[in-house]
């Protein structure tokens, strides 16, 4: 077993290393499907745990003898996020287990962000100013050569401060970080935002203002590219709708 504890939580170890064996206690299951996702306190400070589910066997080759595990991809991608001035969640630890001489499983620890999802935007009453902030903030991580390649509301939090609204993003152990990135590659990292038409409309476009670029070239191209995304999954999610009918 390998485990990782960032310095400025040696006070934790204790913790982090009796964590494969389940029994602390838990305020809150978060989430529980594939990956589970739980909620502790721990010294008066909240703490967010991630077990990966058990990956493949060729993929628990891979993990063991050819790439970083999730794991620790989320653990070293935070540390190099907080280098460039992007937001997310503190990281405290991170352990891999393994089986048979193989990757089996890991475990990623960071700290709780007490902030809200930008699920929420759309009833948010300063949505538009929240918006035009989260273009900012977009365009910065793309200027950095940045790409979260889950980059959806469910991943993105907010907050204001100083009368600006500041961004982190979580989920992290899909990243890439490039030197420089093609207009193909920067539209689509945004496919996967959820937004309703027209306040996606009104983000791609100011987006493409701030970039230099002809907004309703880039809308095109934006809603291309997103088509051609949600179309397989239209499709899957409506032949699993009529196999449950039938």
């Amino acid at each position: 077993m390998k485990i990782v504890i960032a310095e400025a939580f040696e006070n934790l170890s204790d913790f982090i290393r009796n964590l494969p064996q389940g029994s602390h206690p838990v305020d809150e299951v978060i989430r529980d499907h594939r990956n589970i996702l739980t909620k502790v306190t721990l010294e008066g400070k909240t703490y967010v745990i991630k077990q990966y589910v058990r990956p493949r066997f060729y993929n628990r080759i891979a993990y063991t003898f050819l790439r970083k595990s999730k794991a620790r991809r989320s653990y070293e991608y935070a540390f190099e996020l907080f280098r460039r001035g992007i937001g997310t969640a503190n990281p405290v630890a991170y352990i891999e287990i393994k089986k048979g001489g193989l990757f089996y499983t890991g475990y990623f620890v960071s700290e709780f962000l007490d902030q809200p999802l930008l699920t929420t935007l759309e009833e948010y009453p300063e949505r538009l100013q929240v918006l035009e902030d989260f273009v900012d903030f977009t365009v910065r991580l793309h200027q950095q050569g940045i790409i979260h390649r889950d980059y959806n509301p469910l991943n993105i939090l907010y907050r204001k401060e100083a009368g600006n609204y500041r961004f982190s993003i979580i989920d992290i152990n899909r990243m890439n970080f490039r030197k420089k990135l093609s207009k193909r590659q920067c539209l689509n990292s945004m496919k996967r935002l959820g937004f309703d038409y027209p306040l996606l409309a009104q983000y791609v476009s100011r987006y493409a203002q701030k970039r230099g670029w002809y907004p309703e070239y880039t809308l095109g191209k934006f809603f291309t590219l997103r088509e051609k995304f949600l179309k397989p999954r239209r499709k899957k999610m409506q032949k699993t709708v009529s196999n449950k009918s039938s």
